[in-house]
């Protein structure tokens, strides 16, 4: 090993990557495996995982993300919204 640790940014490409790759379930692990290794996740975290669930069909667990972000006071962004906008339209839930 190269002896780097990974900071929020790796986590946020890593995250943004699942996300666009429609590994919702990746995305999710990434997230968990952040929170794990003591690193706060920020709007660009949450926003990037919502986007994963919801375009993966997962809308309820996008809706619980938002909903998370919240009660962590991780403010969430037009980006934020219009992803969860999103996963309830593509689920016919809008």
């Amino acid at each position: 090993t190269v002896g780097l640790a990974a900071d929020r940014v790796t986590y946020n490409s890593a995250m943004s990557a699942c996300e666009k790759s429609g590994q919702w379930q990746a995305a999710l692990e990434v997230f968990d495996k952040m929170r794990t290794a003591g690193i706060q996740p920020d709007v660009i975290s949450f926003s990037s995982t919502l986007n994963a669930c919801g375009r993966g069909g997962e809308w309820q667990r996008a809706l619980e993300l938002l909903q998370e972000m919240r009660q962590v006071g991780v403010k969430p962004n037009v980006v934020t919204y219009t992803s969860a906008i999103v996963a309830c339209g593509l689920a016919g839930e809008w």
